[in-house]
């Protein structure tokens, strides 16, 4: 059976496929990146901050779209994911850091596309916090007696 205007009075308008098309893309890579940050076959906590910074800046990118409707979309994507980018790019930079291929240079790279005014104080902050966590760990791990047997902080003398 055909389809026609008649039959269909509210067929959307080329515009309105545009528009469809428009927001398959600003969706598309959340799709992708869900399943991603979702598979449960392997751990992927070092992939966690590049994915959710790619999120960040496709939210970012589109809320300056010329279409007011995707803008208005993005814009409130984005307010709602900046608490999870948030209270989350510490812990998720941490990961990226201690992965060979990423390092503290892409944790700072992340940082500065997303925001270059607050980028420097968001790195020191990483680092800091990494810092301080790593003294954590070195106050915790056993240490070495003259006899070469390994003795915890809380074992008996």
């Amino acid at each position: 059976m055909e389809r026609s205007a008649s039959t269909f009075p509210d067929l959307p308008t080329d515009e309105d496929w545009s528009r469809i098309e428009d927001i398959c893309d600003l969706l598309q890579p959340f799709d992708e990146i869900t399943t991603i940050i979702s598979g449960t076959k392997y751990p992927m906590t070092n992939l966690y901050l590049k994915n959710v910074w790619k999120i960040e800046s496709l939210l970012l990118s589109w809320t300056s779209s010329e279409d007011i409707v995707l803008r208005g979309i993005a814009t409130k994507m984005r307010g709602k994911f900046k608490d999870y980018w948030d209270n989350y790019s510490i812990i998720l930079s941490f990961a990226a850091i201690l992965d060979p291929r990423y390092k503290f240079q892409f944790v700072m790279y992340c940082f500065r596309t997303l925001d270059p005014k607050t980028s420097d104080l968001k790195s020191k902050i990483v680092k800091d916090q990494l810092y301080k966590l790593f003294g954590e760990y070195v106050k915790e791990k056993p240490q070495a007696n003259e006899n070469g047997a390994r003795r915890g902080k809380n074992d008996l003398a």
